[in-house]
């Protein structure tokens, strides 16, 4: 009973927070990473969620695969085809530039093949929906440049998927359930994806959207914070310090050495960069799996989940500054 009452506690508490922090121009995302953070890893949370781990460990789970459909949900098959050769060519240049920036840095500063691809591939991946919600509500989603951050974006995940997979299966783990938790990622992103596309208006898909979005997900980003630690993060700020300039840096090498082939000019192409580095959930999941597969530290963890969020945090207010200075810089 004391455990039916955490959960219930949990679900309102975070459809309050979100939607509180809506009103302050935040995202979803970022609010459920912030929730998550505090309940997972200060004393507060831990005490209040006590005895209710293992299940919150669960229905996190569910919460992954949740997170994925509606990530697949939220992708669009049509600003692919409208934006194809833009959107190809930013997609590649993005993924192939940080993948090899950031495993060639990472095993440089002595750690492994895998983890240096492991970091590499969190880094590359790109939040399609947190950037969706905020060109929707500033009646931007038609745009040039929002349907080629869209597809770009897109194109990238389904790389970085596919990739982590392969790794996974390469690197001799042995444990059948991480396979069968990436397997589910993998389905439940393309399940979300052809639901897009052929029953978005339909009333069930609307009903089990908001379902996944507030009565699981929320667990996914708890039973995050439950393996996040602030001490070690602090323990070696060095490292944070340079996987975030990597992951941001190595989103700007890879858009503007796309430019000889899009039509976007250089200050499209600025905005595009910071649009590319917002990395939202995805990149977290990857993390987490990794995690349970042993294949990174706690440290890592950490830093790749703060990264994550600093840059998704970042892009509204980018946005907005550059709307600001040209109006007409969406095209």
């Amino acid at each position: 009973m004391q455990t039916f009452l955490v959960l219930i506690s949990l679900i309102i508490i975070s459809f309050l927070f979100t939607y509180l922090l809506r009103k302050l121009k935040i995202s979803k995302v970022v609010s459920l990473i912030l929730l998550g953070l505090i309940f997972g890893s200060t004393n507060f949370g831990i005490f209040f969620i006590q005895g209710a781990q293992e299940t919150i460990l669960i229905l996190g789970h569910v919460g992954l695969l949740s997170l994925m459909f509606l990530a697949g949900l939220e992708s669009s098959y049509k600003t692919l085809i409208e934006e194809e050769h833009d959107a190809f060519e930013l997609s590649i240049f993005n993924f192939a530039i940080t993948l090899a920036l950031s495993f060639f840095v990472f095993f440089m500063l002595g750690f492994s093949f895998i983890e240096s691809i492991i970091i590499g591939l969190c880094l590359c991946v790109s939040s399609e929906g947190s950037k969706a919600r905020e060109f929707i509500e500033l009646n931007l989603i038609k745009t040039k440049v929002a349907s080629a951050l869209l597809a770009g974006g897109f194109i990238v995940n389904i790389f970085t998927l596919v990739c982590f997979f392969v790794i996974l299966f390469f690197s001799g783990f042995n444990e059948y359930f991480e396979y069968l938790l990436l397997a589910g990622i993998l389905i439940s992103f393309i399940v979300g994806l052809t639901t897009q596309h052929f029953f978005l208006e339909h009333h069930i898909t609307k009903k089990t959207e908001f379902l996944f979005a507030n009565f699981f997900v929320p667990f996914f980003f708890i039973s995050l914070g439950l393996n996040f630690t602030f001490d070690s993060l602090k323990s070696d700020l060095f490292l944070f310090a340079v996987i975030l300039l990597v992951g941001i840096s190595s989103k700007f090498i890879g858009t503007f050495l796309a430019k000889s082939h899009t039509t976007f000019s250089n200050k499209q192409l600025h905005l595009i960069s910071w649009g590319m580095n917002s990395r939202g959930a995805i990149g977290i999941a990857l993390a987490l799996v990794a995690l349970h597969a042993n294949l990174i530290s706690e440290l890592l963890f950490s830093i790749l989940v703060i990264t994550a969020l600093i840059t998704t945090l970042l892009f509204p207010f980018i946005l907005e500054f550059f709307l600001k200075k040209n109006p007409k810089i969406m095209n």
